[in-house]
Parts: structure tokens; sequence; C-alpha cells
């Protein structure tokens, strides 16, 4: 790889973190975490580290327009570096930059190129479909709000392939690849450009949990040595941990470019939690949640007693157990998945619940998967098996019917779940709920950090994940409705009684002649 600042391109050098950043060999790597810490800059370094290649193509993608043209991010960037340097063109129909080069024998060669993309409203399949590249970024990878474009973008990568000796078979898989002969040098100059895809974002955003999902980042903590007293305490950290898709977090105090003193305090000015992500890369939760972790309380299992607040409760004295189910949408071809749909690929989803006599909403149980109708449902009636719910919560029209008609087949109690098609007003009593302190989730349990991950990041946004979510909100207006008068939450009038008429339950129609055969040991189920 060549050294990342010996480009007449590059105007300054890396700082640390950004030449640890630059010289991953990574197929896939992400870069960020607090606010200051040179993003922008190190994707642009990276884009144009093999500019004086011929025939060399790169993108940097933005969420809008609006975005790639502000003051002092990419395209300003871009301009502020390269303005002046004879053999860099900008197109600004185009907003892309061409670059003279010269094949090795001196002749000229193709431009290089470097586009700067955005999306707007359309699938980056649209835009970006029969482009190759060997360099694809995306800057403040948060605001996408699922990870359909970087998917994609990898279908893009391609190898420069020496236009002398070209292609050749691999002896063992029989596959085209590029034949690199040592002693030629247009094909040692293509052999050393490596395809990369890269990222950069703050924690927060619409794309907070896909991101920390794909790279694994969590929490670590580690000694820290104060270099006047030499007292050593204990900090936080964030890392990734995924080996194959590195995280190079960078803050503001690794960078040498920036005002770190003003820059910091104009930061105090922000919310506690919008601050702790910008100034220390906090990925904990996002504050532009519907749902904030700090609401949430917790239940212990001990046994056949769920603890909440030190008072032990058996399952047989909860007032109901009960299902909430959530069902992928399908196609003819099968399940949706990103090449159908602008949205995140849905899953269905089962949840398990129990109410308290004073109506406190334990999160007993919730299995997610993304398969075909039959084998959801085979999953839903062995969970109905376990668990005993008085009924379950299914859609029974559109879609939905599908499902429910075949869940009622195997005789499981199906009650309608009427709900209105606005994500947002579906969540309503889920969020005055959670304020409240009325949800109580597991202290511990194999499904509890993928539930977490989505209902305390959940934005509302229309193209982030929400199956989950949905579950938590159909249960909690079946909740709210049955507690008209009596639940504590009712009382205080946090939820008015006109906003309940469309959840009261209705007992869903089963076919003619049909009778309730519901059996848990029915060999013929599974």
């Amino acid at each position: 790889m060549k050294i990342p600042w010996c480009s007449q391109y590059i105007p300054h050098k890396p700082f640390r973190s950004q030449l640890e950043f630059l010289l991953l060999p990574h197929l896939d790597a992400l870069f960020g975490g607090a606010a200051g810490g040179g993003k922008s800059d190190v994707l642009l370094m990276a884009a144009l580290q093999y500019a004086d290649i011929p025939g060399y193509s790169a993108l940097i993608l933005r969420r809008t327009l609006v975005e790639l043209k502000q003051n002092e991010a990419l395209l300003d960037r871009a301009s502020q570096w390269l303005r002046g340097i004879p053999t860099a063109h900008y197109a600004a129909d185009e907003h892309t930059y061409y670059f003279d080069t010269t094949w090795p024998d001196g002749s000229p060669g193709p431009y290089a190129k470097l586009q700067f993309g955005y999306l707007g409203d359309y699938r980056v399949e649209e835009r970006y479909q029969g482009a190759e590249f060997q360099f694809a970024a995306i800057d403040e990878a948060g605001h996408f709000e699922n990870d359909q474009a970087p998917r994609y973008l990898f279908s893009r990568l391609r190898k420069k392939v020496c236009p002398i000796h070209k292609l050749k078979k691999d002896p063992v898989s029989g596959e085209n690849i590029p034949n690199y002969v040592d002693r030629c040098k247009t094909c040692q100059l293509y052999k050393g450009i490596p395809i990369r895809f890269r990222m950069s974002c703050n924690p927060g955003g619409p794309g907070h949990l896909w991101i920390k999902n794909r790279y694994q980042i969590e929490k670590e903590l580690y000694d820290y040595t104060d270099p006047a007293t030499q007292n050593v305490t204990k900090r936080i950290r964030w890392v990734g941990k995924n080996p194959n898709k590195p995280f190079v977090p960078s803050s503001l105090r690794d960078n040498e470019y920036i005002d770190q003193r003003s820059y910091r305090q104009s930061l105090q000015e922000l919310d506690e939690v919008r601050r702790l992500q910008l100034e220390h890369g906090d990925w904990d939760a996002s504050p532009d949640s519907r749902f904030r972790i700090q609401d949430a309380r917790f239940y212990k299992s001990k046994g056949e007693f769920f603890v909440i607040n030190g008072e032990g409760i058996h399952f047989q004295d909860l007032k109901k157990i009960f299902m909430t189910a959530d069902s992928a949408a399908t196609v003819k071809e099968g399940m949706i998945d990103q090449s159908t749909s602008k949205n995140a690929p849905s899953e269905t989803v089962y949840s398990v619940w129990g109410l308290t006599h004073d109506y406190k909403l334990l999160w007993l149980y919730m299995a997610s998967m993304r398969a075909e109708i039959p084998e959801c449902i085979k999953v839903l009636v062995q969970i109905y098996k376990v668990w005993k719910p008085q009924y379950v919560k299914m859609e029974t029209n559109g879609l939905g019917i599908g499902p429910a008609q075949l869940a009622a087949n195997y005789g499981l109690n199906v009650v309608n779940n009427p709900k209105s098609k606005d994500k947002l007003q579906n969540s309503i009593n889920a969020q005055l709920r959670m304020r409240n302190h009325r949800i109580y989730l597991p202290e511990e349990a194999p499904w509890l950090k993928k539930a977490m991950d989505q209902v305390f990041t959940w934005t509302g946004h229309p193209g982030m994940a929400d199956d989950i979510v949905d579950t938590l909100s159909d249960a909690c207006n079946d909740v709210t409705w049955e507690g008209q008068g009596y639940d504590p939450l009712f009382k205080n009038g946090s939820v008015l009684a006109s906003s309940l008429d469309r959840y009261i339950p209705q007992t869903f129609n089963m076919p003619l002649g049909y009778q309730k055969s519901f059996q848990p040991d029915n060999p013929f189920l599974f």
C-alpha cells in the first residue's frame, strides 16, 4: 500500500487514528465515534490515495445533496484541497473530479475519477447500477436508516484488470480472475490497488443500531493513569469486536487541525446524551429514540417467580399471560428483502407478555426470524405450548390474514389486532407506559440484547426496523384497553379514552365449521 500522504492531492499528514485507518488492509472498516475526529478528512484522503493511477475510480456518498454541499463538508473540502492543481479537473454538473494520469511508459492514461454522490429519494441500486469502483465510502453513515446502501455498494467494487494480460481461469474454482504478470508494470500497478469500502459516523441517528451491530461496537473498561498524579482510574472506551470489519475510534483530542477548546465548549450546549455521543463517542443509546433506556424497569426470574422491586410474583398469580405477533410482509417469491423494499428487511416477531394485577407489563419472551409463513407458525405453536397464553393478538386482514388463519387452524386462540398503519401513532401508549415505568424487561435473557437494541434506538423513521417495537406497541394497546378505569396509567389521564376505541380486541372469526382443538402434545404439529 502507498504511504497515505505521499500524494500531491493530500495537503497534510494524517494524525494517528487517521493513519491507522488508512493503512487497514481490510475490505470493510468504520472510522469515527466522537465529533471533530477528522471523519470527512480521512475518507477524502482514502479516496485520493490512488488518484494518480489510470482508470482508478472512487465514490463518496452522502444521504442528501444538501449534506454534500454544506460548508466544510466533502465538496467544499475537496475544492480547498484540489483548487489550483493543474492535473485535477472538476465537472460541477457531475459532482466529479477527473485526474490526469500516465502509464508506466510515460504515455497518457485514462482519467482517474472521484465522484461525490447522494441518494435523495432514490434507492442506491437505481443510482449506481452498472457502476464500478475500487473505493466506495459513506460519510455520516448514521443518516442512513438501514444497511441497504453499503450492502449494494459492495457489489460495485472491482479490481482493475491489466488491458494487456486481462483475465485468467482460477485452476481451483474455474472462475475468471485478474491475470497479474510479474514482469508487467501495469499489472503490478493495478495489483497494488486494494478494493475498499469505508464508512464514517458518530453514534446516534436512524442508522445507530445497524452500524453498532455491523462492527460489533462494545464498551470495555481500561486503566487510565493520570500523567500529573500517576493515579490509576477505570475508564470506558468503545471498541469494535468484528475481526473482519474493524472500527477505528477517533475523538476531538486526536485531531491536530482543529480548535479543540472552542469545539468542546460548543458541545456543552447539547443535551447530555447527545453530548456524550459527540464528545466521547458513546454508543449506548440514541437520544432520538422514542423509548429511553433510563425509563425501563427490570425484573428477576427465580424459578416460577418473577421478582419486581423485591416482591416475588408467582407466574400463576399474574392477571393474564398473552402474546402479540408481528408477521413479516411476504411476496409471491418469498420473504421481502432489501432488493424489493426501501425499508429494512422485515422479520416475524412473537412476544409473550405477563400482566400483574396492578397493571405492570412484563416482557416474558421474544422470538424473531426470517422464514416462510408455515415455518414461522410452527415456532408460534411451540411458544404457545410452553407459555400457554390466553390468546395471541394477530392482524387478521390484508397480508396478516394468512398467518392468522393458519395459527387458528392449529387451535390457537387468535384475537384480532386492529391497529393504525402509522407506527408512531400505534406506539403512543407504549411510549407513555415506558415513561411511567410500567414496562418490565428481564435482567437476563438470550433475546434481551436484540430487543433492547431495536426499542431504545427506534426513532420512528419509516426505513428503520420496527418489528419488535410493533409487538411492544400492540401489547401496551391491549393492556390499555383492558385497564380502563383501573390501570394507574389510565387514571393519571396520560391516555385519553377517545384514543382507545380502535384497540378494543375482537376474537378472530374461525373458518366455518371450525372446532378449537389445540393439543400441546399433538405429534402432527411439527
